[in-house]
């Protein structure tokens, strides 16, 4: 296993952070829209029903002295009692609608699902290139396509697109080529924001060593933490940011190569949050093909050929 210098230049920073930002909350839509309502409704009758009482007591004072008290008494209730409780609502019922209006504009201008998909497929052009440089593997030895795998690098931010996909700001990804003697592997974590390639590693592996190529579900336990009962966040200055860490997932779906020796060399395909699995049906399709294929393969490079027998 040798560690690869990172030879990823500089790359114009992509305007990704829309897309991950949480939606909006109708809650504070519509809770801020009543208490506001509410609150302009009691300044309103602070500042109007008092005149109203003025004028009752004005035109009773001198017939009923006790009836123009008791009026005057209502106008000063309604006018103290309406700006005590009026200006409160409408306040806290500002800050909710402010919330929601900043949280909402926050996500203007975001990529669409398309662009995002087209951004994920020049990078994965580019990783792919630069793993067989890398590796620098021979073509006429390579038995068949490498396996490109993909998944969330966490922490990192998240979302899930209009069209049911999950989209990371963070991957971890993985080229597989699987050679006559070796099982080599590129590995990589890439910041989507910028395209840059971080933590790259290069390996490779005799095929008599390894046991296992295969994608098994690792739980939560194994990873001794404890999942996260609802939507994570964090917030980037006043906008929230859908985020997932380590400790919101309940299961980890892994793509792992396991060698005699024990050791393994693992990348996470896929996770299990809250009862939602975010990973794309289609992509983990494409993973279980390739990976039986990977073991057809292998086993026919693994077992002998009856007619090298003597």
């Amino acid at each position: 296993m040798n560690p690869a210098a990172e030879t990823a230049g500089p790359y114009a920073p992509r305007p990704i952070r829309g897309y991950f930002v949480a939606p909006p909350e109708e809650r504070d839509l519509s809770i801020g829209l009543t208490l506001a309502i509410i609150g302009s409704v009691m300044l309103l009758g602070a500042f109007v029903l008092p005149f109203i009482f003025f004028g009752a007591g004005a035109a009773s004072s001198e017939e009923d002295p006790s009836t123009a008290a008791i009026a005057i008494l209502f106008a000063l209730i309604t006018f103290f009692g309406g700006n005590l409780v009026g200006w409160p609502l409408l306040i806290f019922g500002s800050i909710r609608l402010f919330r929601y209006q900043r949280q909402k504009s926050a996500r203007t201008g975001a990529p669409s699902d398309e662009q995002m998909d087209q951004w994920f497929f020049d990078d994965m052009r580019r990783i792919e290139h630069q793993a067989t440089q890398e590796m620098n593997i021979p073509a006429e030895t390579i038995t068949r396509r490498p396996l490109l795998v993909v998944g969330p690098a966490l922490p990192t931010d998240y979302a899930i697109g209009l069209d049911g996909k999950p989209r990371y700001a963070s991957y971890e990804v993985a080229v597989v080529v699987l050679t006559r003697h070796q099982v080599c592997a590129y590995t990589c974590v890439l910041n989507f924001a910028t395209g840059v390639r971080d933590l790259e590693t290069t390996h490779e592996f005799m095929i008599s060593d390894v046991t296992t190529i295969g994608t098994i579900n690792d739980r939560l336990a194994d990873h001794g933490g404890g999942a996260s009962s609802g939507r994570v966040i964090r917030m980037a200055g006043p906008i929230a940011m859908s985020f997932l860490t380590p400790a919101d997932v309940s299961v980890r779906q892994e793509f792992r190569i396991t060698l005699t020796s024990g050791d393994a060399l693992a990348v996470n395909v896929g996770c299990h949050v809250n009862g939602t699995t975010l990973s794309d049906e289609g992509y983990r399709g494409y993973v279980r093909d390739t990976v039986r294929a990977l073991r057809a393969t292998l086993r026919a490079i693994k077992s002998p050929d009856p007619t090298d027998e003597p």
